[in-house]
């Protein structure tokens, strides 16, 4: 087989209008979308792919620095397809940290039937089925629309506080912030959802401060324990991308590197005042 070891976009030459078939373009309002596929190949003749998703946009990185990059940086991926030779320890702990950290990103492992119980949860694309094409395109069709996060989220130990009134302040621990919101830990007493409330968030050397909407309780899961979500309803546009550079920062570095633990972000005077942040 011929390797794959260098940076090649494959752009389908139809109109971005066309329209795709629905197993691979309907979401759960209806709307038909062009989506990107983001690979990685060791090994696996190209020609596999482009026959399997000629109506998709198909992007081939080269490396898994450049894997993670467009990872982390696209915001409209409809899946990834990794091929490696063979899935060494560090490639797993990789896995797995992509797991964690995007847990409804649809992820396609080309590999042996052998090779299944190291895959991190991921889906199983089988190299030594009869007819590989065929496989790959049943993974694709199996995606299903409307489960990946419009924002990216990080897990920093950090501290909330919620008022209903701006005087009393209620502590939670707050996990798992992204531009758009955050989850509160809480073991009781939630919130009703739907209420308004302010939030005042706590990082290294500032805050944020915004007005929020109360969602719904989650239950207790492997990823984080009982609480509620917030969404934020204010946040300036720099704010938000600050947040996003933040939390893209931390993605990509826990993503080459998933021992490292990412400290809680710190931002300089000017920098803080010019996001609309407190320094505290």
């Amino acid at each position: 087989m011929s390797r794959c070891c260098c940076c090649i976009y494959l752009i389908s030459l139809l109109p971005w209008d066309i329209l795709l078939p629905d197993t691979l373009a309907n979401n759960e309002s209806g709307i038909l979308e062009m989506r990107k596929i983001v690979v990685y190949s060791e090994s696996m003749q190209p020609k596999l792919l482009e026959d399997a998703v000629s109506d998709l946009e198909l992007k081939m990185v080269s490396g898994r620095r450049e894997l993670v990059a467009a990872i982390v940086g696209e915001r409209d991926l409809h899946s990834v397809i990794i091929q490696k030779d063979s899935l060494d320890g560090p490639y797993r702990k990789f896995l797995g940290s992509l797991k964690a950290n995007f847990p409804f990103l649809y992820v396609g492992i080309v590999a042996t039937g052998g090779m299944s119980g190291n895959l991190e949860g991921h889906h199983l694309i089988d190299l030594e089925a009869a007819d590989t094409t065929a496989e790959i395109r049943r993974f694709l069709e199996g995606k299903t629309f409307g489960n990946r996060r419009e924002h990216h989220r990080f897990d920093w130990p950090l501290k909330g506080y919620v008022s209903y009134d701006k005087e009393s302040w209620q502590e939670y621990r707050l996990r798992s912030i992204s531009s758009g919101g955050a989850f509160l830990e809480c073991s009781e007493s939630l919130p009703v959802p739907g209420t308004r409330a302010y939030l005042r968030i706590v990082f290294q050397n500032f805050s944020l401060s915004t007005s929020c909407e109360i969602l719904d309780a989650r239950q207790a899961s492997s990823n984080l324990p009982l609480g509620f979500g917030v969404r934020f309803l204010d946040l300036s546009e720099a704010a938000v991308q600050k947040i996003d550079q933040i939390v893209d920062d931390a993605l990509m570095h826990v993503l080459l590197d998933p021992g490292f633990q990412p400290a809680v972000p710190s931002l300089g005077e000017e920098e803080a005042a010019r996001e609309g942040f407190d320094l505290i």
